[in-house]
């Protein structure tokens, strides 16, 4: 788990870095479907940051439950989109 947040963190900060690259070039040159897809992805590494941080206070047995949970309505929704 450990491991997990630190390739999360160093992702993040890569994502950001991206954010602030994209808004130093010129308005009219912006690929705004690019910021979408990195705003995207880094909502996706900061939630799974939050459920890491959840997770260390929970009990076992409620995080796995949570993690089954979340990893079903993950894998229905990339069924349907």
């Amino acid at each position: 788990m450990k491991d997990e947040r630190k390739a999360l963190k160093a992702k993040r900060e890569r994502l950001r870095r991206k954010l602030q690259r994209h808004f130093s070039i010129p308005v009219m040159e912006r690929d705004y479907a690019e910021v979408e897809r990195i705003v995207d992805q880094l909502d996706e590494v900061r939630q799974r940051l939050y459920e890491l941080e959840v997770a260390k206070h929970k009990h076992p047995a409620e995080t796995a439950q949570r993690v089954a949970e979340q990893r079903h309505a993950e894998a229905v929704a990339s069924h349907i989109g």
